[in-house]
């Protein structure tokens, strides 16, 4: 009984020195996760957002220029009657990113003069969004808006009168990034917190609805005014992410992504098997030699008895 309890207790020491030293790797390795997790997600932030910045910047040289042809050709005029004028057309052929090109009078539901791509086909829904961008373009503000299939919306006021050019065009392909280093997902907001973008990260991870990302976007920054912001966060999922996010530099517009934290809470059960697995063979191991190490003892005092036998009385004469 003696015998039994020394080995249980034994187990039970092999058993708890195991986790605790299972534990605190865990913690070392998992704050060493954890930074390269941040570093990785916010490298893909910013990757984005220049990215971002960069494709729009082309759009608005492309909407600049197309208006300068447009009004240097007479395509607007004062009796409501506009037209593209031949450069414009051939811009336009010539541009495979440019699926639609409007021009509008914000009195009007309808455009004054079209074009499109063949095979472009607007809903009610799409021409209700580039309804919508007209109208912020006419309080001077630029227009952002996404208007389904990977097409998107930019309208800007030009000349004298109340006219507005929108350029719809294709967004499918404007960003590379199919995630980062991590398999994150990412997502570019306008500044309604509506998706432009969305890419999903690689893998069966689960991640949390636009709508979810967008709504903690809002908590952070309501005003827009932060141009880059970073913070671990646990989801409606129960899962605990990290999530950056960083202004594109164009009206309000931010990128934003977000990979999971692995939790230590996930790793116990593993680590419990692991250590009574570890303990137990340590204590069949110790066993044995402690066991060998009885038998060749018990051989050896055999062997010496025999070698050494006990004098014989030698008595008196």
């Amino acid at each position: 009984m003696r015998t039994a309890l020394r080995w249980l207790g034994l187990f039970l020491l092999l058993v708890t020195v195991t986790v605790l030293t299972s534990f605190m790797a865990m913690i070392v390795v998992g704050e060493d996760r954890l930074l390269d997790l941040k570093a990785g997600n916010q490298w893909l932030v910013r990757d984005l957002a220049q990215q971002f910045s960069r494709e729009v910047g082309r759009s608005q040289q492309l909407l600049s220029r197309t208006g300068t042809m447009l009004v240097g050709a007479g395509g607007v005029e004062a009796s409501g009657v506009s037209t593209f004028s031949p450069e414009v057309r051939r811009e336009f052929d010539l541009d495979s990113g440019m699926k639609g090109l409007y021009l509008y009078d914000p009195s009007s539901e309808e455009p004054l003069s079209r074009l499109e791509k063949p095979g472009t086909v607007m809903s009610a829904d799409a021409r209700g969004l580039l309804k919508s961008a007209v109208d912020q373009a006419v309080q001077g503000t630029q227009s952002l808006r996404s208007i389904g299939a990977g097409l998107t919306a930019m309208a800007v006021r030009m000349g004298e009168l109340p006219r507005v050019l929108v350029l719809v065009f294709d967004g499918s392909a404007m960003l590379k990034a199919d995630g980062g280093p991590n398999g994150e997902k990412w997502l570019i907001l306008s500044d309604d917190r509506s998706a432009l973008f969305e890419g999903q990260g690689e893998g069966s991870r689960e991640f949390p609805s636009t709508v979810e990302v967008a709504e903690i976007s809002k908590t952070e920054n309501p005003a827009g005014e932060r141009a880059e912001w970073s913070r671990e966060w646990q989801a409606a999922n129960g899962s605990l992410y990290q999530i950056d996010a960083m202004q594109t530099g164009f009206s309000g517009v931010s990128a934003v992504s977000l990979v999971p934290i692995d939790q230590a809470s996930r790793y116990l059960p593993f680590l419990m098997q692991m250590s009574t697995g570890v303990s137990f063979l340590m204590t069949v191991v110790v066993f044995l030699l402690r066991h060998i190490k009885t038998l060749v003892g018990s051989k050896s005092k055999a062997a010496a008895r025999v070698l050494d036998p006990t004098p014989a009385d030698s008595g008196s004469i």
